[in-house]
């Protein structure tokens, strides 16, 4: 992940874990079938560094578009990732991080207790939104920082072919 992008992970996850408190919060950015790990504010949890869209809780968050949320992921027929379990988890809601209609990643936060986040379904969702466009104009500033490099280093080839030129026709 670029600079811009990072800021805006762990500021998000700062949010988060100010407001709403979870034992732990990890983001994931969706690149065409998959999601990404981002970033975890509980470096020795151990979450996949790569989901498929609809494979497990925020697989499935990306795919529908949709909250989901689980009171007891043991019990939870649609957690299928080990992960969460072995750490300990029992509660856990994924947020889909939604910009213009389209899922650009998944907010996931869990607890090692029972906690029932969707009583904060409204809240939450807002954050996410939050989130999600936090996220989106970090990445369009990292790509419009891409295109400004890419444009000076092109100048700088027509630059020394322009002297070149210029030497040969001397």
């Amino acid at each position: 992940a670029h600079l811009a992008t990072e800021r805006v992970v762990r500021s998000a996850q700062e949010q988060v874990k100010k407001i709403i408190n979870p034992d732990v919060t990890v983001i994931y950015l969706r690149e065409h079938d998959q999601l990404l790990l981002q970033d975890r504010h509980e470096q020795q949890v151990v979450f996949p560094e790569i989901k498929k869209i609809g494979q497990c809780l925020c697989g499935i968050a990306a795919q529908d578009g949709e909250p989901v949320y689980s009171e007891n992921i043991r019990k939870d027929p649609r957690c299928t990732l080990h992960e969460c379990r072995e750490a300990g988890f029992v509660s856990f809601a994924a947020l889909p991080l939604v910009v213009k209609g389209s899922v650009i990643g998944v907010l996931g936060i869990a607890a090692r207790a029972e906690r029932d986040f969707s009583e904060n379904a409204e809240f939450i969702g807002t954050l996410a939104g939050h989130i999600a466009v936090a996220l989106h104009n970090a990445r369009l500033y990292e790509q419009a920082q891409h295109a400004s490099e890419q444009l000076k280093a092109h100048e700088k080839e027509i630059t020394a072919l322009n002297q070149r030129l210029m030497a040969s026709m001397q």
